[in-house]
This record gives C-alpha cells, structure tokens and sequence, in this order.
C-alpha cells in the first residue's frame, strides 16, 4: 500500500511540474542568456515562422529572407506559418501555438513584451551573434529596447515622406523650392500658392501618430536651461500639450485647413472636394500606388522628405519579429530574428517586390530598393531616408508610453482634432487629453 501510494504521489507530482512549468501546453519559457557572449551560438533545428503572408509579394520576400537564413545556417529548417494573421497572435500565444518567431507591428512591442510576457529579450543573442547596432537606424532601434532589453527586431524602415505633382509646381513656378533641406515656413508658402479651382496643397493625415508626434514643438521652443522642451517627461511621468509653443506647427496647419490649402484628413469638407492634392504624406511602400496613379495620368512626379521646421523630426515606423519565449529552439529562433539586421537578411526580404526600405544604415546606396532597373531610377528615394540617425523618431504613443497612458492618448486623438476642425479649441481639447493621461500616469507610479 506505501509503495501505490509513493508511486501516486510522485505521478502527480510530475503532472504539477509539467503543468507548472509550461502551463499545461509544453510551454517553458527562455531568459534569453548566454553563457559565453563571445561565441556565436549552434544554429540548428526546427522552427516555426508565423508570418501574415497575405500576398505573393509579401509571400515573395520571406521566402528569399527563409532562402539566404538557410543558406548562412544549413544545419536549419523553418516552417512557413503563412496563414498566421497579426489579428491571431493573442489566442496562438495563449494556446503556445504560435511560432518560434512570429511576426507584428513595432506598437505590440510592449504588449507582447511585458503585459503578455511572450517574448524573449535578445541582448545576449544580439553580442553573441556580434549584431553592429550602430548600423540600425537608431528611430527603429529604440523601438525595440524595452525596460532595459531588447525584444524587437525591424525588418524595414518607414519615415514619413511626401510624393508630389512635379508639373503643378512647374506650372506655379515653385520648382526650385521644393528641394532637399526645405523648411516648414517653404512648405506652408507653397501650399498656399499652389491651391486652385482643381488641386490643394497637401494632404497630411494629422492624427497619425507618426505624423503628430513630430510636429508637437516643432518650432523649437527652449526650457530655461536653452534645451528644446520635449512633449513627454518619463521621470516626472507627464504629457505635455499645451505649453508655450508645443502647439504653433498644428495650429498653423489648421489655419490652412480652414483655408483650404491643406487638407488634415478630419472629415468631410467642401473646401476639398473634386481637388487633388499637390503633396501627399505617406511612407515608403506606398510609392508604387502614387506612383503608378501619376503615371497612368501622365503627370511628372518626385518624392521629397517633410519639410524641416526649427526642431526638425520625422516620425518613423516598422514592422518586424520577436522571439517566442516559449521556443524550444531558443538559438535558431534568436538567429533567424537578428538576421533581419544583417546585410544578407536585410538585402534578401528587402530586395523583393514585398520589401521595403531597409533598416541598416549601410544600405543606404543600395540598388535594390530603390528601382534602379526601371523608369523610376532617378526618383528622390533618399527622401526615405533623409537624415533619418539625426531627425527620425519612433512614431507610435504606444512605443513611448505606458500603454495605459498611450491608450487615452490614442483612442481620444482622432475625436478631439475632429472637434477643433468643426470649431473647439485645439488648446481645450488637447488640455483634456493632457489632464486624463497625465491622471493615469501618476495612478500607476501610486500601484
């Protein structure tokens, strides 16, 4: 009888440990460390990728990146999870079904991070692999470092760009200010002479995060030890948008929206409608849509960065990978993210019709992104990538903030500039928005 009972005992004790351990479903979750940071670790094995290849462009670029990955790590294998969708992740990682790397957007960094604890830091993995962070632009970098570690991997670069009408600007004689290193004060200028019976000066699409983060003290206003003020303070734990200046850039924009020069994306508004844009702010992958609209319509057309205001940023974005922390196959799962921040890895994804611009600085000149084999060769694409280690910043409140305190910001934004274009105040309405997140920011430093 001691002896059934013993053996019962132990039985049910390795079912708890199982369960324990890995929550019923086998999942254990990777520190991410290393033992010697010096060598690279083995890579070999199986993994899974669950990446949102939705399109045979998109289905195109990760298998070149999977092709070139197993080409450098023969010893390797990786299963396509194509039919993963981004919308999937929070059920697959509650089920530990989704794969060793798995695929989202630079804003669920946090989230998946820290308030769903699935991903692994890469730091140890990053020194090991001898991964040269300076080469990353460092507005995406800084996207992926969170409390302390690293967790986010880009594998592309977005900063915000405009694509213009050449032969507008022809036909109102502004060729030659619109140029690399043009100013907020140029844009405004030109915006206003270029509106007509049939085109507007711009659209801007103002409560985008990558858009309005930038233009918060543009002007450049200083604090009293001469330093530019920034819109957010993470010792004290406030947002600030409404002192002196951190307004001015957006409430000149709406100044032209009211004069119809530059529509703000806020609604519906006579003063746009059956007219064309001249400038349209958007990001890399979205030139060939433009681009081939001009073309159909037989109108020249460039593309050139945002104008610089006195403290110039471009608000910058990505998409990329984590590490699943209940991999288990922590090596060739952390080896097949950071291959996205080598030059094979970036040069195989990014140099398909799926890619986009990439995020080593190294490639800056390089063909492969930049239509060099097509009529579109001699366009401005270094408007992509214009000052981007100087001017780019991460473009997302939830990259920045408490995603508690990024939620308030973002789930009011849109709502509170409809409000000032229909008449309220833009100072009154960003002040509740300051009031409420700044409210909650401080709750959580009492929790």
């Amino acid at each position: 009888m001691k002896k059934v009972i013993t053996k019962s005992l132990a039985l049910l004790l390795a079912i708890l440990t199982v369960c324990g351990l890995a929550a019923c479903g086998g999942r254990v979750k990777q520190s991410g460390e290393l033992e010697n940071l010096e060598v690279a670790p083995e890579v070999s094995g199986t993994i899974k990728f669950s990446y949102e290849a939705n399109t045979e462009n998109k289905k195109m670029a990760a298998n070149a990146y999977i092709d070139a990955f197993i080409a450098k790590y023969p010893n390797a294998k990786v299963v396509r999870d194509y039919d993963y969708k981004t919308t999937q992740a929070d059920q697959r990682i509650s089920a530990n079904s989704i794969g060793d790397v798995f695929y989202f957007a630079e804003a669920e960094a946090y989230n998946y991070a820290k308030t769903q604890d699935a991903l692994m830091p890469l730091d140890h993995y990053m020194q090991a692999f001898k991964i040269d962070t300076d080469d990353i632009y460092s507005g995406i970098y800084a996207a992926g470092m969170i409390d302390g570690k690293y967790y986010y991997v880009a594998r592309d670069f977005n900063q915000m760009i405009m694509t213009y009408n050449q032969d507008a600007l022809f036909e109102a004689g502004l060729t030659e200010d619109v140029a690399p290193g043009w100013t907020w004060d140029t844009f405004i200028e030109v915006c206003q002479k270029l509106t007509n019976d049939t085109q507007y000066g711009a659209y801007v699409d103002l409560a985008y995060g990558p858009v309005f983060i930038p233009l918060l003290n543009a002007v450049g206003k200083t604090d009293e030890n001469g330093r530019v003020k920034n819109w957010y303070n993470t010792a004290n734990r406030t947002v600030d948008f409404t002192s002196d200046g951190m307004l001015d850039a957006i409430e000149q924009l709406f100044d032209e929206y009211n004069n119809g020069t530059i529509n703000l994306n806020l609604g519906p508004n006579t003063l746009f409608e059956e007219k064309d844009p001249v400038f349209r702010q958007h990001v890399y992958i979205q030139v060939d849509t433009y681009g081939l609209e001009y073309d159909d319509k037989e109108i020249k057309w460039d593309m050139i960065h945002l104008p610089l205001a006195n403290n110039p940023m471009f608000g910058c974005g990505s998409s990329g990978v984590g590490v699943y922390n209940g991999t288990r196959n922590a090596n060739a799962a952390a080896a097949f993210a950071l291959f996205f921040y080598t030059q094979d890895g970036q040069t195989a994804f990014n140099g398909q019709d799926g890619g986009s611009v990439p995020v080593l600085a190294s490639l800056k000149d390089a063909d492969f992104w930049r239509h060099a084999e097509d009529d579109w060769s001699k366009k401005y694409w270094d408007a992509n990538i214009y000052m981007a280690d100087e001017y780019a910043v991460i473009g997302q409140f939830k990259c920045i903030l408490p995603p508690e305190v990024a939620e308030i910001i973002e789930k009011n934004l849109k709502s509170s500039l409809v409000a000032v274009a229909e008449g309220a105040d833009l100072s009154v309405k960003m002040g509740v928005i300051e009031k409420t997140a700044n409210e909650k920011w401080a709750s959580l430093a009492e929790d």
